[in-house]
């Protein structure tokens, strides 16, 4: 899987903003060889594979400066709320593991629609 962040930031004397644009391409990964089995009750191997979807979110946020003093930032991660792509097999599962359809959290962050917001003080 391949990944890619467009960036990009405004910055003002007391103010900011930022976004990025994050793109995760898919892939074909097997389903697990005891999942499928075929008529005669044998597991059917990797001929059968399931497409991993592309995975596209955009995060935004920025800063406000009202004095030297106080910064007040705010972020948002996936503000479109997308939903992370189903996978049939996660690498760190157990062996004696039941395989349904998961996000795995190494490729994706399964939190969904995420605010963060904070306030500095600063004194001199």
């Amino acid at each position: 899987r391949n990944k890619m962040v467009l960036s990009t930031t405004l910055e003002m004397p007391t103010s900011g903003w930022r976004a990025a644009l994050n793109f995760m391409s898919g892939n074909w990964e097997p389903y697990p060889n005891e999942s499928l089995l075929a008529a005669n009750g044998r597991p059917v191997g990797e001929q059968y594979r399931h497409r991993v979807k592309d995975d596209i979110t955009l995060d935004v946020g920025g800063w406000y400066l009202p004095t030297p003093a106080l910064k007040l930032s705010w972020f948002i991660r996936n503000i479109t709320n997308t939903r992370p792509p189903e996978r049939m097999f996660n690498s760190w599962a157990s062996v004696t593991s039941t395989y349904y359809p998961v996000t795995d959290p190494i490729y994706t962050d399964y939190r969904g629609r995420m605010l963060s917001v904070a306030l500095e003080w600063r004194i001199y």
